[in-house]
């Protein structure tokens, strides 16, 4: 079962994502890009397995891979307006380097291509495999975070694909704040319950 924490600062904007086979952190910084990473900083390559049992969270990351795998990007996103108002003009190099034999495959855009992290994606029956491959060397890196940091960036490489990845981190967003809510709601009906 997934554990979500929350974290949040004047600068910074941090979701822990915990199960049985590891720890994998979401954020957004000063900038508004979205970071993903985790707390392994000594192995050159990193996973955590997401199952059905980790209820929301695996939802999300479902979501994310049929938008991509189907190169409907705008598929999961609420919409204020008409999604048919959306123009999506796709080039066949970004959607061939971001979607390569059943696997996303994100190469960090705090970088150039070949030397930055890359987070890979991969669905094997009913579980995904999230990997992190740390980054080659520090040549050309933008922001001072760990090797591990996969940055999907406001003016991403892979456009429009980082809105569906922001879209993510904004469902997360609201399930927590959500998930907040009632709990407090239930604890305040708890204490009138006792004392009645």
């Amino acid at each position: 079962m997934v554990d979500i924490k929350r974290y949040n600062s004047s600068v910074c904007e941090v979701f822990s994502i915990t199960n049985n086979s590891g720890n994998l952190k979401l954020f957004t910084f000063y900038d508004n890009d979205l970071r993903f990473t985790c707390d392994d900083l000594e192995n050159f390559t990193y996973s955590i397995e997401i199952c059905p049992d980790d209820s929301y969270f695996y939802t999300l990351v479902d979501e994310v891979y049929d938008a991509v795998s189907n190169r409907q990007p705008f598929k999961y996103l609420k919409f204020d307006f008409d999604d048919n108002d959306l123009v999506f003009s796709e080039t066949v190099s970004n959607s061939k380097s971001l979607f390569k034999n059943g696997v996303i495959e994100w190469h960090s855009d705090d970088s150039v291509y070949n030397v930055g992290s890359v987070l890979y994606i991969l669905k094997e029956d009913n579980r995904y495999t999230m990997t992190f491959q740390k980054s080659k060397a520090h040549l050309n890196r933008v922001d001072p975070f760990a090797d591990f940091t996969v940055t999907i960036g406001n003016n991403s490489r892979y456009s429009p694909y980082n809105i569906t990845f922001m879209n993510m981190f904004n469902k997360l967003r609201d399930y927590y704040v959500n998930q907040i809510n009632i709990s407090n709601h239930v604890s305040r009906e708890i204490v009138n319950v006792r004392k009645k």
